[in-house]
């Protein structure tokens, strides 16, 4: 998809815009959104592995590689000539579970972090998530730097 929304001959600097403005998207999105995986019925009583399968069998959604795409010849793309790409978990009552409530309705994603632009990729949203970005051993509680911090 993006070979070919993106796909260019030549790189072209712009004029005032830098990567930088696609890492701060990046940093605001991963603060403000983290969707839940979805447990689905049918992927567990079908058999279905995301990564072990191109068939877009529920929760799996698979994304087909192009013939040229140059991933096609590494690794794992040879035997499945995908990219693997899972669907979210739906809020109840919504999608298929909005036949509950005798309505059909679309399919709306869960979001399992804060909605408020408040740094919890960094900080945590939670408070079990806070003290494992902390480095406890020492005496001030600042954030971990290494995967044990002295």
């Amino acid at each position: 998809v993006s070979r070919l929304l993106v796909a260019t001959e030549t790189i072209t600097p712009h004029s005032y815009l830098s990567a930088m403005v696609m890492q701060w998207g990046q940093f605001v999105d991963h603060d403000l959104t983290h969707t839940a995986t979805a447990l689905s019925r049918q992927s567990y009583s079908s058999g279905a592995v995301c990564n072990r399968t191109c068939e877009n069998l529920d929760p799996c959604f698979n994304i087909p590689l192009s013939p040229n795409d140059p991933k096609l010849h590494t690794g794992v793309h040879q035997k499945y000539p995908c990219i693997e790409f899972e669907r979210s978990g739906a809020v109840c009552g919504s999608g298929e579970t909005s036949l509950i409530f005798q309505r059909v309705t679309y399919r709306d994603q869960m979001n399992i972090i804060t909605s408020y632009l408040d740094a919890s990729m960094v900080y945590g949203s939670t408070e079990v998530q806070a003290l494992e970005l902390r480095d406890l051993f020492g005496d001030h509680g600042l954030l971990r730097f290494d995967i044990v911090s002295t």
